[in-house]
């Protein structure tokens, strides 16, 4: 019986295992971005740890059903991600902003979220690229 899992486990998954397609809208309504909603609780907590660099391309949305407890996350990722909270009592508004660098050592590392109704996991760049700010920029996403 196996009772942990490692990186390189979670990493032998499918990647749309437990992810659907969603389109994500950036400060009202503008051309949709592609990305991946999680519906799977598993995938949930496991975040992008189980994608690799070259198949991680579009933003990774998970959403938390209760945003005033502590939602757990593992970042075990070999590449930046880049992660954006939405505000639980601001409609969609970006609360926080995150850089996570690559894991390069052992052990797991796990960030936990709370006050926020979801996160955005997203490719290096983001950010930049969609000129998001923290605590202006609002997102909004239709499945």
């Amino acid at each position: 019986m196996q009772i942990a899992y490692t990186s390189q486990d979670y990493r032998k998954q499918p990647q749309s295992l437990g992810c659907g397609l969603i389109d994500l809208f950036i400060n009202g309504p503008t051309q949709p971005i592609k990305g991946e909603i999680v519906t799977k609780h598993l995938n949930s907590i496991l975040g992008v740890s189980e994608i690799s660099k070259g198949k991680f391309k579009i933003p990774r949305l998970i959403r938390f059903n209760n945003p005033n407890t502590q939602n757990l996350i593992i970042f075990n990722q070999y590449f930046d991600v880049e992660v954006l909270c939405l505000d639980d009592k601001a409609n969609k508004l970006v609360s926080k902003l995150y850089y996570i660098k690559s894991h390069k050592g052992t052990g797991q590392y796990i960030q936990a979220f709370a006050q926020v109704s979801a996160i955005i996991i997203a490719p290096s760049g983001f950010i930049k690229q969609h000129k998001i700010i923290e605590g202006k920029t609002k997102i909004n996403f239709t499945i």
